[in-house]
């Protein structure tokens, strides 16, 4: 892909509706590399308004929370996850609660107005439950915002096809998610906007986005954004891959430090020009 095509992407945006199940994507769909639009989601109510304070949000696998309640102080506003690992220093209408999202949610129907699930990939079996249970806590007329990742390298100049690492790591997920029967590839098979249709939401919307890997672009913006997805990948590179490797595969261990110094080198090449997908996907409930 050059320079002058992922400045130039258009906006790609679809739309399903309940009846009708979205067709599985391409597999890299041209896309901007840019925030994606959550404006339209947040309630358009003025956000010093008290009277609403009885407002929630909900994030599942945390994240941006504070920026929310920040915009939003009447709304009172959960972050979820398995563990704690949330930070002390958040603004005082946020919390954090301990609850597995792929379980029941311990919180009761119509709580929410907005509810925030983010990179469960490879760590959900029955994505149409999950959504169900959104729905479920979710109040009429709230929203549901789903965000997951499709972690194949794409390029379209064919620059990540000749990194055989780019290809274990692929090959990794594929096998890793058919052994445990948690999929690392959402996308290919439509789930997000597949299950949030057959739970009942309505008004679905999809964003797809072309995510830059390593610095390879000389528009600035991207360049940036590139690097960062880099530095994260460098660094938790051993975390994404050493349980799935040993422990679910059996792959051979001498290999595995080759491997991790390959994928570091191809991630860091000007030469490789690769992008992953991220995928928004956006509804109400009636």
């Amino acid at each position: 892909m050059t320079d002058q095509q992922l400045r130039d992407t258009p906006t790609a945006t679809a739309t399903a509706t309940a009846t009708d199940s979205p067709p599985p994507p391409a597999a890299a769909p041209a896309a901007p590399s840019s925030p994606a639009p959550q404006a339209e989601l947040i309630p358009a109510e003025d956000p010093e308004d008290t009277s609403d304070i009885d407002r929630y949000e909900i994030d599942s696998a945390l994240g941006s929370d504070a920026d929310f309640a920040d915009a939003y102080p009447s709304a009172q506003v959960i972050g979820s996850d398995l563990s704690p690992t949330q930070p002390e220093w958040v603004p005082p209408n946020v919390h954090f609660e301990i609850a597995d999202a792929t379980l029941t949610w311990p919180w009761k129907d119509n709580y929410f107005d907005f509810i925030h699930i983010r990179y469960l990939f490879g760590g959900v079996q029955d994505w149409p439950a999950l959504f169900q249970e959104a729905y479920r806590c979710c109040a009429p007329g709230g929203w549901v915002q789903s965000c997951e990742a499709d972690i194949h390298f794409y390029s379209d100049d064919g620059t990540t096809d000749s990194e055989p690492a780019l290809q274990k790591w692929a090959d990794l997920y594929e096998k890793g998610g058919a052994a445990t029967g948690r999929t690392f590839f959402l996308q290919q098979e439509a789930l997000q906007e597949r299950s949030i249709t057959e739970a009942g939401f309505t008004d679905v919307r999809i964003f797809d986005y072309k995510l830059p890997v390593g610095g390879w672009t000389s528009n600035r913006k991207l360049f940036e954004l590139g690097e960062y997805v880099r530095l994260t990948l460098e660094n938790d590179l051993e975390g994404y891959t050493l349980y799935l490797w040993h422990n679910v595969l059996n792959w051979p261990r001498e290999e595995y430090p080759q491997f991790l110094a390959a994928m570091r080198k191809a991630i860091s090449s000007r030469k490789v020009h690769g992008y992953m997908m991220v995928r928004y996907v956006y509804a109400r409930k009636p």
